[in-house]
């Protein structure tokens, strides 16, 4: 037996290994909406499309730039919103509720006639419910973006330096060349802009607005903001 759980009280011991008896006795029980609603068969991980992206771009291979740059932005934002509706999901439900998200500070009701009937019993009981309260939402969670992400979450984690990269909007930066590469203004110049928005700085970028606006090819409407605004299309997520 671990030392850890030697360390543990009896009765938080016996509750919590009740805990991962019944997250094992009933996997049926799937709070977080139908199998497969974002799409998971088709998402890969960015950090795979972002690099495939990058090596065309080396390549200049500006149809492979398009292709992996657009896929990176739609897995990432597959990725947010599946975990953001997994953290929805099961948030309190399914009795993964921490036990202070109901109490009233342990002064009435059970929690209260715990502690007056005996101060030691009740902290290692209200430490089995929250234990048991975590073990279950972890486990929630992991079933909820393993369906949703398709396979193992783990595979869509990435390093702080990709998300550095898109926190910058990078990709956009890729893609403006390769848009202008290929003759479609209108494209490259919402990616001029939704670049320069957050990188005001930049002066690169400044010339190229300034050069998609001086060859009057390019109406006013093309320069938007595609992180700001729904994405038009189902196969080309920015325009």
């Amino acid at each position: 037996m671990s030392p850890l759980l030697l360390l543990l009280p009896p009765l938080l011991l016996l509750l919590l290994c009740s805990s991962v008896a019944s997250l094992l006795a009933s996997p049926g029980q799937e709070p977080w909406g139908s199998p497969g609603s974002l799409g998971a068969e088709s998402l890969q991980p960015v950090d795979v499309l972002y690099a495939s992206g990058v090596d065309a771009y080396g390549r200049d291979d500006w149809p492979g730039v398009i292709r992996y740059m657009n896929l990176a932005l739609r897995s990432a934002r597959a990725v947010r919103a599946a975990r953001l509706h997994c953290r929805r999901s099961c948030d309190g439900t399914n009795g993964t509720a921490l036990p202070g998200d109901d109490d009233n500070g342990g002064g009435g009701g059970e929690g209260g006639q715990a502690a007056a009937g005996g101060a030691a019993a009740w902290p290692h009981a209200w430490d089995a419910r929250f234990f048991g309260a975590l073990l279950r939402r972890a486990d929630c969670l992991r079933h909820c973006e393993r369906v949703h992400l398709g396979g193992e979450p783990g595979r869509h984690r990435v390093g702080e330096q990709l998300v550095e990269e898109f926190r910058r909007r990078a990709p956009y930066h890729y893609l403006q060349m390769a848009y202008f590469q290929t003759k479609a203004l209108g494209r490259a110049a919402a990616c001029a802009h939704t670049f320069h928005v957050a990188n005001p700085g930049h002066v690169e970028m400044k010339k190229n607005l300034d050069f998609y606006r001086g060859t009057g090819a390019v109406p006013d409407h093309e320069f938007v903001d595609l992180e700001a605004r729904p994405h038009l299309g189902s196969d080309d997520t920015v325009r």
